[in-house]
């Protein structure tokens, strides 16, 4: 069999796809039998093909050999000076092997964009993509051109749920979400959110954003909404620590390793005379250096003769935490732990901060501190998941 016969079978779709004159591709000149030097072509990121097939190539390297080229590959002339190949991928890896210097070439004058829609095309026109290859390029696009579902099945003229299909193939996303997506419960740009995802979390966030939609009267929600809803998600452990023992460098330090977001300063009163670089405004400058919010909330914090009757044993351990969770939750009829902790869903990691050096009793510290309890308050109430005492 002559692999170039097959070849040219296959690029009649391709041929009738460059002369009409109707196709959305707005381009400019075509310069058709060119010599280009293969040194000078190169693979951009949109192209689908992702694996050589071997025998095919070499049965094709032996037909040019034989009989020459008889189709021109398509490239597109970039800002670079260079060319990249839009189809041909195969001709052009028997060319090379074949040691040749130059190759036959169409020259398109067109856009990154168009270059990268006619690619797919071609390919798909040619059916020499696996499923998966052409689900990638699909991806591809969404990601570099932000295109929504419907554009990108408008542009290659296809079926949403062609896309769909095509899509969830390549995506790393569950059985689930995969589904939910070709059912169009989910736009392709939701679905590769939740492929963010990893696939242990990723149905419980699908949960999440349908009950989203159910909430609002089965009307979709954005894909903002979805990001805000994923980085809530993710969002999902409390860090606590104390300045005592720690070097300020040591402690912000610590803070940029764990990739707090922001340090939430929990003392009623932020002024440390033993420690005068950990006093309110001296910390909030260093941590917002390293671009990490801070917050001050000292309605969390725990007035003086409170404290001073828990170091002098005058208040046992069980009384504090029962007084600390009324302050917190109850008094001024107002749940200041919860609003925090809301609050703090949307702003990035946070570290409860306190004086004390450890959150339960340890060594020479015999007392709790107060971030013990707000932090178990925050986790019974499932805002957050986890915990971790830095």
């Amino acid at each position: 069999m002559d692999w170039q016969i097959v070849s040219r079978r296959q690029t009649k779709a391709l041929d009738d796809f460059l002369n009409n004159s109707k196709r959305e591709i707005r381009r400019g000149s075509v310069v058709s039998g060119m010599r280009i030097k293969i040194t000078n072509i190169v693979i951009p990121w949109y192209a689908p093909r992702e694996e050589v097939d071997k025998e095919f190539l070499g049965e094709l390297a032996v037909s040019m050999d034989k009989d020459g080229q008889w189709d021109d590959i398509i490239l597109r002339h970039n800002e670079a000076g260079e060319y990249e190949l839009i189809s041909g991928f195969q001709r052009l890896n028997a060319a090379k092997s074949l040691k040749w210097e130059e190759i036959n070439a169409k020259v398109l004058d067109i856009t990154e964009n168009d270059a990268a829609v006619m690619a797919l095309e071609s390919n798909i026109l040619r059916r020499g993509l696996k499923e998966i290859e052409e689900g990638k390029a699909i991806q591809k696009m969404i990601d570099k051109y932000g295109y929504t579902h419907k554009q990108v099945a408008e542009r290659l003229r296809k079926s949403q749920n062609w896309i769909s299909n095509r899509l969830s193939l390549a995506m790393d996303i569950t059985d689930l979400v995969k589904k939910a997506m070709i059912d169009q419960k989910l736009s392709v740009t939701q679905a590769i959110e939740i492929g963010k995802l990893s696939k242990k979390d990723q149905d419980k966030f699908l949960a999440i954003v349908l009950k989203k939609v159910e909430e609002n009267d089965g009307r979709p929600i954005s894909v903002e909404e979805t990001r805000i809803l994923r980085k809530r998600f993710t969002n999902d452990t409390i860090f606590t620590i104390g300045y005592s023992g720690w070097d300020i460098d040591d402690f912000l330090n610590t803070l940029k390793d764990n990739k707090i977001g922001v340090l939430v300063d929990i003392r009623e009163s932020t002024k440390s005379q033993r420690k005068p670089e950990f006093s309110g405004r001296l910390l909030e400058k260093r941590v917002k250096e390293l671009g990490i919010k801070y917050f001050g909330r000292p309605q969390l914090g725990v007035p003086w003769d409170i404290r001073a009757a828990v170091f002098e044993n005058g208040l046992s351990s069980n009384c504090f935490k029962e007084w600390y969770i009324w302050h917190v939750t109850k008094r001024d009829e107002k749940n200041k732990a919860f609003e925090t902790a809301r609050e703090l869903k949307d702003v990035g990691a946070p570290a409860f901060m306190c004086m004390e050096r450890y959150p339960k009793p340890s060594g020479k510290q015999e007392h709790y501190c107060h971030r013990d309890f707000l932090a178990e308050l925050i986790l019974k109430e499932q805002i957050f998941e986890k915990r971790i005492d830095l």
